[in-house]
């Protein structure tokens, strides 16, 4: 047994953290009980006080800053985030990870004969169909070549590679753990591949040109995102499709499209399909609650609550509010 593999690293990473966390905890805890008068006092104002709201407004702007707008620390956090999510959860039922799209009717659904496992994760599959349909102005992908930047768990190009029939498929994610957990589940074979790479350095991984490639939900991961847009442009033969899908706060979307489009790459189609999300969120949260009580511990039901995009989190407050919009760009490159 390697115990210095990348999958057992971010556990030891992790459990290190917690212990951190823990220590830390009970040291606020023992000086809030040494200033007992004054801890309560503290406690009272933020909580029934318009303090409140500063504090919150400092929060999520260090938030935002940390996972939405800094260059480094945005990279290593998302990277160590899907790396130890992969490492506890290496259920192979648990694919896809997207907020998903759904239609505005009862059951949401625009595809029919999904298999038992893709019917868990439809909402998801969904969002894949459209963004590599290209919002279903495709029939399939027959002829071409395919490549996922950001390709997480895999049951997305999975879904491609089985249903649309392009010639071939490759994914590259940063996570080692996770295209680990993509070569055993899905195997390998010339027409369907895993490698682990960086987004804003792709061409270093000496791959072919692509007729398609395809970004769903992981650019705001991204430290470099102009970066990126280069390195797809490069890897992108001419007359190839470029579909991203993604949720940006109302405010960055102007500098997001400027980056699209920086490196001479001519945008054809922007959707929003932000209700179509909120849909899919709202059809598929029992799963995700039913999901989180039976494999998620109490320590990271919180987390996995927020990160899931549930009627409670701050994610899907703001798409509801549409101070954040969820949009797909298909741009090519002439």
């Amino acid at each position: 047994m390697n115990l210095l593999s990348p999958q057992n690293k971010s556990l030891i990473l992790f459990f290190l953290f917690a212990a951190i966390a823990v220590v830390a905890g009970l040291i606020l805890a023992i000086i809030a009980i040494a200033f007992f008068p004054i801890t309560i006092v503290l406690f009272i104002i933020v909580k029934y006080t318009p303090v409140r709201h500063i504090f919150t407004k400092v929060y999520h702007k260090i938030y935002d800053y940390l996972f939405y707008q800094s260059e480094k620390p945005r990279k290593l956090l998302w990277g160590f985030i899907y790396d130890f999510m992969c490492a506890y959860f290496p259920l192979n039922k648990w694919r896809s990870l997207n907020y998903g799209y759904a239609l505005l009717n009862e059951n949401g659904r625009i595809l029919n004969n999904l298999d038992e496992q893709q019917e868990e994760e439809r909402f998801c599959l969904q969002l894949y169909h459209m963004v590599a349909t290209n919002c279903l102005k495709l029939k399939d992908l027959q002829g071409k070549r395919v490549l996922e930047v950001g390709s997480g768990r895999g049951g997305g190009l999975y879904y491609i590679h089985s249903s649309l029939k392009p010639e071939s498929c490759v994914g590259v994610d940063y996570s080692q753990n996770q295209v680990d957990f993509c070569k055993t589940t899905y195997g390998i074979n010339q027409k369907l591949s895993f490698q682990q790479g960086d987004a804003e350095n792709l061409t270093s991984l000496k791959i072919q040109t692509f007729d398609l490639i395809i970004n769903v939900e992981s650019s705001h991961c991204y430290g470099n995102f102009q970066k990126f847009v280069q390195e797809v442009t490069e890897l992108l033969s001419t007359g190839g499709l470029f579909v991203i899908t993604d949720f940006r706060a109302i405010q960055d979307i102007k500098q997001f499209e400027q980056d699209l489009q920086s490196t001479g790459l001519k945008l054809e189609t922007k959707e929003d399909i932000t209700i179509n999300v909120l849909q899919a969120l709202k059809l598929d949260e029992k799963r995700k609650q039913q999901w989180m009580t039976r494999h998620c511990g109490i320590i990271f039901r919180s987390f996995f609550s927020k990160f899931s995009g549930v009627q409670s989190s701050r994610i899907f407050q703001e798409l509801s509010e549409r101070k954040t919009l969820y949009l797909i760009y298909a741009l090519r490159k002439v």
